[in-house]
């Protein structure tokens, strides 16, 4: 088969775009789900964790498999995987079927996305298409994700909540054909090692200490429970890197983080994964449950970061060239932390063309950073570890959304339930302090006066929690800002010293 590196390209970018949205989509439909399936605080959350999760533990097991295996394979194997898993979502019929399922999708997605990236990398043989083209799979991911509460919110407006994961099935049905009409068969390396029981230990600690987070973010979380759940996952990690240690063909090689640019990128790629889930979260919640907007005018709201994500994206392959990796994290984290900051203290108060510009702002900021980080980790690994350093990149977003999205919710339950200020004379049940979502339905069952009297107090609850929330996000980014500037400034000033020297 003759390479066509840009139709291998054109044949992903469906599976990458469907990965991406499935990352955020929920965000929309969290609100409705609480209603038709009644979910707890705790269950949308790991509805939302559940993907991420599964996705970040087994990425480094199926990178190496990719290698072991071929690439083509593993892909078209994940593609399958990720329709039937689609099929099983759109018709949960409780949290835990849902949670289950969105296990399942992020199983799929773990085996799909390393093959995918990897194609890119081995395909596109020029160093500047190839930063061209890993720059544009950053785009489709992170476009996606931040496109996702848009297509979640249209969705869900005309049809029910499961045609959020059903639209996946054509989706995949197109990439499986185009996969195999263009993306050559890659030879297989047999002798790659692949170690499952490394990655049960990753995913099972990464399991654990989430678990072991919320529970302690909690406003009457049980301390002893999360302790030994921390313990349990800080011990399954650390037998999960030792055993790395000692591998002859680690699923993650340690020695890759060696590399400046690379570790930089992985680090930038964490801390902007979890700034961008948070925001997504915090803001979806905002439009519906505070603002009172439809899910598909929620969505619609917050489209002008999506678009300026995906600009932002295209430009990085050229600006790249001109202003390098390390120049381009700078400026385009201090974009991003102008957008954070005047959105935390102006927000959706500012009226209509600021805020446009204001979210236009740190869409742009958010999709550069991500770009550039992707190009610093794919393009800075050795090439035959390519999959693996594919997962890494995979791994290093999905672990800070992961974090995000249960930090964000987790904050926001602790704080709202300590804010709200129900009437001493009602008796409200216990489920109407997890979140404003759970107070509006305790709401509908009293009368107008009671019902108004809640309903204030549950807005100045969401509001104090809603301002946390942001203030800590701005924060998280103002500081990733800072380290990396003086990281770079570090960096050349030794490249400097050593250049006089020699």
């Amino acid at each position: 088969m003759k390479p066509r590196p840009w139709f291998c390209l054109a044949a992903l970018s469906g599976a990458l775009a469907i990965i991406g949205i499935d990352m955020t989509v929920l965000n929309v439909t969290l609100p409705r789900l609480t209603e038709q399936l009644g979910a707890s605080t705790s269950e949308k959350l790991w509805m939302v964790n559940a993907y991420s999760l599964l996705m970040a533990g087994l990425l480094p097991g199926f990178g190496a498999l990719s290698d072991k295996i071929g690439h083509r394979r593993m892909l078209c194997s994940g593609l399958v995987a990720f329709g039937v898993a689609s099929f099983a979502a759109a018709f949960s019929s409780t949290p835990l079927m849902l949670i289950a399922a969105r296990g399942l999708l992020g199983m799929a997605a773990a085996a799909v996305v390393p093959a995918a990236l990897a194609i890119v990398r081995t395909q596109f043989s020029n160093n500047s298409e190839r930063s061209m083209a890993i720059g544009v799979c950053g785009v489709i991911w992170s476009g996606a994700a931040a496109i996702g509460p848009v297509v979640g919110g249209m969705l869900l407006e005309n049809f029910w909540w499961g045609a959020a994961f059903l639209i996946n099935v054509p989706v995949v049905a197109i990439s499986l054909v185009l996969s195999h009409r263009w993306i050559p068969p890659y030879p297989a390396n047999p002798n790659r090692p692949w170690d499952p029981v490394a990655s049960l230990l990753l995913t099972a600690g990464l399991v654990a200490l989430l678990f072991a987070l919320k529970t302690a973010l909690k406003s009457n979380g049980a301390w002893t429970v999360s302790v030994a759940a921390a313990s349990a996952g800080a011990a399954l990690i650390a037998v999960f890197v030792k055993r790395e240690r000692s591998a002859a063909a680690p699923l993650l090689d340690f020695d890759m983080f060696r590399v400046p640019l690379f570790s930089l990128g992985a680090l930038v790629a964490f801390f902007i994964g979890f700034a961008f889930a948070a925001l997504q979260f915090a803001l979806s919640l905002e439009l519906q449950l505070f603002r009172g907007l439809s899910p598909a005018v929620a969505g619609l709201q917050l489209l002008p970061i999506a678009a300026a994500s995906l600009a932002a994206g295209f430009l990085v392959g050229t600006l790249i060239a001109k202003l390098g990796i390390e120049g381009l994290l700078v400026i385009s984290l201090s974009v991003a932390t102008a957008g954070a900051g005047l959105f935390t203290y102006m927000g959706f108060r500012s009226g209509a063309p600021l805020e446009l510009t204001i979210l236009t702002l740190l869409g742009l900021g958010i999709g550069a950073v991500m770009s550039t980080a992707s190009t610093a980790i794919l393009t800075n690994a050795p090439e035959d570890q390519s999959g693996a350093a594919a997962s890494i990149e995979a791994i290093s977003y999905e672990l800070g959304g992961t974090l995000g999205v249960a930090v964000a919710g987790s904050v926001m339950a602790r704080v709202y339930s300590q804010a709200f200020a129900a009437p001493r004379s009602l008796a409200l049940p216990t489920a109407a302090w997890e979140g404003m979502d759970q107070t509006m339905v305790a709401a509908d069952a009293l009368d107008a006066p009671d019902r108004i009297a809640v309903m204030a107090a549950a807005q100045d609850a969401f509001s104090a929690a809603m301002d946390t929330v942001l203030q800590d996000i701005t924060v998280a980014v103002l500081v990733l800002w800072i380290v990396v500037a003086l990281m770079v400034a570090l960096r050349r000033s030794n490249t400097s010293i050593s250049r006089l020297e020699s």
